[in-house]
């Protein structure tokens, strides 16, 4: 992470040269991968008794993402975003319910985002800066590598249970930069927190909250004609 970080910083330090002018687009697709870190209590107490906490005793966390971002105006622009995670390593220091399982979140969002002005020359020509929100619904997926539980239907068969998916609603929020390499791609790097409400019956978490790294490439998409390239 320090290194994405230092390598990012490189561009605020040495500006782009006047003469490499790029057009502004439309239309940006972003396909980056993640890394995450959970947060939450090890334990829950209900009725005065102490169970342990799922999501936030996953130690690694990690998945894809792919967003498409329309620029509505020279400082707002509306996308979606498709997020895949993978979250796995569950310890605990007093039990082990949950060990050996793992959990898996896909998420769609609505994303609403504010950014600089697109500048002619200069840094800001081919450098965004970008703050974003915007509502999340999805799927959590808990599987276990062997069977958790034995459940008895009314004709006394016995199944065992091997995974369970709950639906989640949340929202997040973060803050990025891309920054632009030539007129058909660059690269992205942002920082955000998400806030999933869930339920289920097999365990007692109602929320996931979590922060998040994301860094990847970034295609540029019709661009806009108001300017010219200039070698």
């Amino acid at each position: 992470m320090k290194t994405i970080l230092s390598f990012a910083s490189l561009f605020f330090i040495f500006p782009t040269p006047s003469f490499s002018q790029l057009i502004d687009n439309k239309v940006n697709i972003s396909i980056g991968l993640s890394s995450a870190d959970l947060y939450g209590k090890e334990v829950i107490v209900k009725d005065k008794f102490i169970y342990p906490a799922l999501f936030p005793n996953y130690t690694k966390a990690g998945g894809f993402s792919i967003k498409s971002i329309y620029k509505l105006g020279p400082l707002f622009s509306l996308g979606g975003i498709v997020d895949n995670r993978i979250i796995r390593n569950w310890q605990s220091s007093q039990y082990d319910d949950f060990r050996g399982s793992r959990s898996g979140i896909f998420a769609l969002s609505l994303t609403f985002r504010i950014h600089n002005r697109y500048n002619n020359l200069g840094v800001w020509n081919r450098l965004k800066v970008f703050g974003e929100a915007g509502p999340v619904i999805g799927i959590s997926r808990l599987k276990f590598e062997s069977p958790s539980l034995q459940i008895s239907n009314r004709s006394n068969l016995i199944s065992t249970l091997l995974s369970i998916s709950e639906r989640l609603f949340g929202i997040k929020a973060g803050t990025g930069i891309e920054y632009n390499l030539n007129k058909y791609c660059g690269f992205y790097f942002d920082f955000s927190f998400h806030y999933y409400e869930i339920g289920s019956e097999l365990y007692l978490d109602n929320y996931i909250a979590f922060s998040q790294v994301s860094y990847g490439v970034v295609i540029r998409l019709l661009k806009d004609k108001r300017f010219y390239y200039i070698k």
